[in-house]
């Protein structure tokens, strides 16, 4: 018995074209695909979330050594730079490299201008709020007969700029010392601050340093300073986790005879 050609034609075509197929799928199949494919847009938004969290687990501290600055991506917090405890910094370059793979960045990267150190403040790692300097420094010995064990006067002023939004302070400071030409500590001798009170925020305050009588170490006269010699006066310093040694511009020991 013969098949009438419009039949096969039919048959044939419904091989070839999948909606006669029981087994396929329904016009909305593209819609389907799309749903079940990862969302570039969640994973990105999943990966800047991580990030974030990070940072926020990793900034604690107990010294300015536990801190640093990083950097992520265009794109994600940090990208201008962010402080960091040494201990978070491999895990934020990971979760950076996961938002580069991922293309999540658009867009031109900002203009980011240099971020100060990082420093342990308040035990969270962030900017150096505080700066410390030594100004106007002098010294002076009197040589003249019957020279004092400790003949030698100070002048000096700490100038503390605090650039952040609150008060901070107060500072202390007990100890000063006497460096030589090639770097090398001589002498030392114990300061009194006058007037160390709080640090108020968006200020430079400055704090007269006085040198305590009789507490040159060696006590050697004249001989423990050399006078005529360029020296730098050192102080060491300590105001809310942040400790350091403020150094003055090099000056000429000036002697009486």
């Amino acid at each position: 018995m013969s098949v009438p050609r419009e039949r096969i034609t039919a048959a044939a075509l419904c091989l070839l074209f999948t909606a006669c197929n029981r087994d396929a799928l329904p016009g909305s199949n593209d819609a389907a695909i799309d749903s079940a494919l990862p969302d570039a847009d969640a994973t990105c938004a999943t990966i800047a979330a991580e990030v974030q969290q990070w940072i926020t687990n990793h900034s604690a501290c107990n010294s300015d050594a536990d801190c640093t600055t990083s950097g992520t991506p265009c794109g994600l917090m940090g990208e201008c730079g962010v402080y960091i405890n040494q201990s978070g910094v491999g895990g934020l370059r990971s979760l950076g490299q996961q938002w580069t793979d991922a293309q999540c960045a658009h867009g031109p990267c900002p203009n980011c201008p240099a971020i100060p150190p990082a420093a342990c403040v308040r035990g969270r790692c962030a900017a150096i709020a505080l700066s410390v300097q030594l100004d106007g420094a002098s010294v002076f010995q009197d040589c003249m007969p019957n020279v004092s064990p400790d003949p030698l006067q100070l002048k000096a002023q700490l100038t503390v700029n605090n650039t952040s939004a609150v008060a901070d302070g107060p500072l202390s400071a007990s100890r000063g010392v006497i460096v030589d030409a090639g770097g090398k500590v001589i002498a030392s001798f114990d300061i009194t601050l006058i007037n160390p009170g709080s640090i108020p925020p968006m200020s430079q305050t400055s704090y007269p340093v006085n040198k305590v009588t009789g507490t040159l170490v060696p006590e050697g006269g004249c001989n423990t300073v050399q006078c005529g010699s360029t020296v730098v006066v050192g102080i060491d310093y300590y105001v809310t986790g942040q400790s350091g040694r403020a150094l003055s511009m090099p000056v000429q020991v000036q002697c009486a005879f």
